[in-house]
């Protein structure tokens, strides 16, 4: 079984897309797919943000793809397991019901491995320069 701290697993859905899971710190476990045009680290759709009992804390504002105006987005801050340690991550609220989506923020000093004709992903940690 692979070290948590090394790499995390996932698959390719059924739209083709990378997916992996994340552990919160809740014990919850959420499927998102790996998306390298987001910069942030997690978005999640309101209505799992309500089922998690989470409240905004704040708002922020970013692009979105295909638009050419930021739209401001509201913003809840929770722990999350990746790579063996516990990290507090901003997560955006969408309202859109499909953003579940893993950003490059979570990707820093990562490798991430697409597999198309297994339909695998890998995801793991650089090897540090000396």
């Amino acid at each position: 079984m692979p070290n948590p701290n090394e790499r995390v697993a996932g698959r390719l859905n059924g739209k083709q897309e990378a997916c992996v899971y994340v552990a919160f710190a809740n014990g919850k476990m959420v499927e998102f797919a790996v998306d390298t045009a987001f910069d942030g680290a997690l978005a999640v759709p309101r209505s799992l943000a309500g089922q998690f009992g989470w409240e905004t804390r704040s708002k922020t504002s970013m692009k979105t793809f295909g638009r050419k105006r930021a739209r401001d987005f509201e913003v809840v801050y929770e722990r999350i397991f990746w790579f063996g340690q516990e990290e507090l991550v901003e997560i955006i609220i969408s309202e859109d019901d499909d953003d579940q989506l893993l950003g490059i923020h979570l990707l820093a000093n990562k490798i991430l491995r697409i597999n198309y004709e297994t339909g695998t992903v890998t995801i793991t940690a650089a090897k540090k320069k000396h």
